[in-house]
């Protein structure tokens, strides 16, 4: 990263180069940092290759009824052996991901 710079090329211009956003070579150069890295953001609670999330989809695409179900009433399903922080918006993020 320090190479582009010492080469003239705009903040812009590094950051399409790296495929990441202008802010990250900004701060990268705040920090003294030579590679800038993605922001990865929170991990999701229910991951598309985790179990819980694998019973979820299974349970869904069981049945028309399942499929109507609402993202609440998903997460007081005992069989399903959500997490315990699992929101609605978590089951719907999941299937979402999961298509």
């Amino acid at each position: 990263m320090l190479t582009f710079r010492n080469r003239g090329l705009s903040y812009q211009a590094i950051a399409e180069e790296l495929n990441v956003s202008e802010r990250v070579i900004q701060t990268a150069y705040k920090h003294d940092h030579s590679t800038p890295s993605k922001y990865t953001g929170k991990s999701p609670i229910l991951s598309l290759t985790a179990s819980p999330t694998l019973r979820l989809i299974n349970f869904v695409y069981a049945s028309k009824t399942n499929r109507r179900m609402p993202y609440s009433k998903l997460t007081t399903i005992p069989s399903l052996r959500l997490p315990s922080k699992t929101s609605k918006y978590a089951i719907q993020s999941a299937l979402k991901r999961a298509g």
